[in-house]
């Protein structure tokens, strides 16, 4: 009787593992100074329209906001084929997301977003940013 507890056990604790090893993972990042730290190394995409991007950006951004969610989705996992490196987006929660449960099935999993968008961390850089203008899509 206690050798099928241990089994059990066992066979529990390895499926926990492979769950949370398996998980995507979509990061929310709601402070500036730990967004801007995750730039080194990383891969930076603008999904909102391209007229957002043309006003302003986060410099080293590529904006690709006018080919879609389902083209940007297409085009990321066709560009990184590294699903180690981390990818970083700009835009909606609710675009970031898609994105991101997109990618996520495809096996990437270090991805974060900024909560509030682009607006939002404009107002909280405050008047030390200086977005980059024009649009390099």
């Amino acid at each position: 009787m206690k050798i099928n507890k241990v089994i059990i056990l066992i066979v529990f604790v390895l499926i926990s593992i492979m769950f949370v090893s398996c998980k995507k993972s979509a990061s929310k990042i709601k402070d500036v100074n730990e967004f801007d730290g995750l730039f080194q190394d990383a891969l930076k995409y603008d999904i909102r329209s391209n007229d957002e991007c043309e006003i302003g950006h986060i410099k080293g951004f590529l904006c690709m906001g006018g080919e879609g969610l389902d083209s940007v989705c297409d085009t990321i996992s066709t560009i990184i084929k590294d699903k180690k490196r981390v990818i970083i987006l700009m835009g909606t929660e609710d675009d970031c997301l898609y994105v991101f449960n997109y990618l996520g099935k495809k096996g990437y999993k270090h991805m974060y977003y900024f909560e509030g968008g682009y607006e939002n961390y404009v107002s909280l850089k405050g008047d030390g940013f200086t977005p980059e203008v024009g649009c390099d899509c």
